[in-house]
């Protein structure tokens, strides 16, 4: 009866519907459409994980008690907690990436992203260049155990080494595992509204030794949002990092007269944002993404201040909630998310377009470093 009983469950698997997506992993889920018969039992064997019956419900439960036991069986106090290759648990629902290792190829990549840069400014020599890290809590911790070793600082090193002394390098100042938790998202490697501004401020602080522009606009007005939604780390880690809820500041000084076109055609962030507020998320994809917009290659902001300097900068989606207060102090902002490029496209075309004054590279670490879509396309 009970090999019947199993057969009986494994046949309804192919039979009864099947769910396309998990909301809680923010991905696409293996269904039996995806079978082929040039490799059938590998991919049965994955419809066969992604469709079982109370999925969601078990994988969030098995996740939660493994944390529980990684926890349990760690050192007496611990603050982190590595639960796999991946990811560690640093406390009070917290998840982040676990520290950068020692990796032949990611220094050559973080070197070679470096001289990437500095040839591009290098052929711009009149435009003042700048790079700003959001730095996070992996890059600065340091484990106690001797058998794993923190690279980041070695990564930094190697890509800055590349670059002339005329392009400034700063990076977010996180002071500890509390003020991480202050500044990011618990299940989300992004940082929260918190952490944007303050990044924010310092970019705009690192420009304004250079440049007559305004000084950081004071928060007018604090939204906060009851959506709760699972980010980024639900994928390598399902269930086991408590729910994050989407904030955002409103700035003095951000709402005057301005143009903004995505890939060229006009678009309404207001309209965005009132959508969300509305009725929330329930799309597999980031409520981070839903909310400050998804990853464009081509963003431009025009406040039509023609006694400011004109910018370009070089993104990934850290500045997705910051690229309309930064775009407030400039007369027009050219917002490029390299991943998003085709073969055809040279950001050294938009240098003489929009009159660029200066150039500003906001990644994280992740993405500037050891991305090989990043590259900035160069003509020879």
């Amino acid at each position: 009866m009970l090999l019947i009983f199993f057969f009986l469950l494994g046949a309804g698997l192919f039979v009864l519907p099947q769910k396309t997506e998990s909301i809680r992993e923010k991905r696409q889920l293996a269904t039996n459409d995806s079978i082929h018969l040039n490799g059938l039992y590998p991919t049965a064997e994955k419809v066969m994980k992604d469709q079982f019956y109370f999925r969601d419900a078990l994988t969030s439960s098995y996740q939660t008690v493994q944390r529980f036991l990684s926890r349990l069986f760690a050192s007496e106090n611990a603050e982190v907690v590595f639960l796999n290759e991946e990811i560690m648990d640093i406390g009070d629902g917290y998840l982040t990436y676990t520290v950068l290792k020692e990796d032949e190829e990611k220094k050559t990549a973080a070197a070679q992203k470096g001289y990437n840069l500095n040839e591009f400014a290098g052929r711009f020599p009149d435009v003042k260049t700048y790079v700003y890290f959001p730095t996070r809590f992996e890059e600065i911790y340091v484990p106690e155990s001797e058998s794993v070793s923190n690279w980041a600082d070695e990564y930094h090193r190697l890509f800055a080494l590349q670059l002339s002394e005329n392009i400034r390098v700063e990076r977010l100042k996180l002071e500890g595992i509390s003020n991480y938790k202050e500044l990011f998202f618990r299940s989300d490697h992004h940082w929260n509204i918190k952490g944007a501004y303050q990044g924010y401020g310092d970019i705009i602080r690192m420009i304004g030794k250079n440049f007559p522009i305004d000084d950081i606009r004071a928060i007018q007005k604090v939204i906060d949002y009851p959506y709760e939604y699972y980010g980024t780390f639900n994928n390598l880690y399902p269930g086991a990092a408590l729910c994050d809820r989407i904030s955002d500041y409103v700035l003095e000084g951000t709402d005057r007269e301005h143009d903004y076109l995505v890939n060229g055609n006009p678009f309404d962030e207001q309209a965005l944002h009132e959508e969300y507020a509305e009725k929330g998320n329930s799309s597999i994809y980031s409520d981070y993404d839903v909310y400050f917009g998804d990853n464009a290659l081509l963003r431009v902001y025009d406040y039509h201040q023609t006694d400011k300097p004109n910018i370009l900068v070089f993104c990934d989606s850290y500045v997705n909630p910051i690229k309309g207060w930064l775009a407030s102090h400039f007369n027009q902002s050219v917002f490029v998310d390299l991943r998003a490029k085709t073969e055809d496209f040279y950001p050294e075309d938009l240098m003489e377009q929009y009159d660029i004054d200066i150039v500003l590279v906001c990644e994280f670490y992740k993405n500037l470093f050891f991305n090989g879509n990043t590259f900035i396309p160069l003509k020879y």
